[in-house]
């Protein structure tokens, strides 16, 4: 079963271990299996044309991780809600703060996100590329080659995982994409 549910503009999927490997259904009912809910966050992005690259990406991890990630996080961000490319680029939010604090801001989140023991994953797609090699055949466009990519990934991951459990996902939904 995958469920998607919109809820305050964000895609929500709800997506089982039997999903991925219907031959682990029976232990499941049987409870044989120990399973926990893995959260799993995701978003997506274009260049600023949107005419060269398109990437979805994911972090994941159980409610432990997530709560010490989230207060880290805060501390840092000092309760600022972050947008990379503001950040990065001095707008937004950014704006009047100086490039240098940005720049700090923007490599401590990176090394919190690094050092944390959330399991990420992500798919980049070359635009140009994929309408040259796949769009006539696909007929489809580049999100969903990476979202998929990115939400099985996530999955197996999640089934690898000790405990096992399920996943739910919550990715931000960007219209203009």
């Amino acid at each position: 079963m995958i469920e998607v549910q919109p809820a305050c503009g964000a895609r929500y999927l709800d997506l089982s271990i039997a999903e991925i490997n219907p031959h682990r259904h029976d232990a499941e009912e049987s409870g044989g299996y120990e399973f926990v809910v893995y959260a799993g966050y995701g978003d997506e992005c274009a260049d600023e044309t949107k005419q060269r690259v398109f990437a979805v990406a994911c972090v994941s991890g159980s409610t432990e991780y997530w709560r010490q990630f989230r207060a880290d996080w805060r501390k840092i961000t000092k309760g600022r809600i972050f947008h990379a490319a503001d950040c990065d680029s001095d707008h937004g939010e950014y704006a009047n703060t100086p490039h240098s604090d940005n720049k700090a801001l923007y490599a401590n989140l990176a090394k919190l996100l690094g050092g944390s023991r959330l399991i990420g994953a992500a798919c980049v797609v070359s635009i140009p590329d994929y309408n040259e090699l796949l769009a006539v055949k696909a007929d489809e466009n580049p999100y969903y080659l990476c979202f998929l990519d990115v939400v099985t990934g996530q999955a197996l991951d999640t089934y690898r995982t000790l405990p096992q459990g399920r996943i739910k996902f919550t990715f931000d939904r960007n219209s203009d994409i």
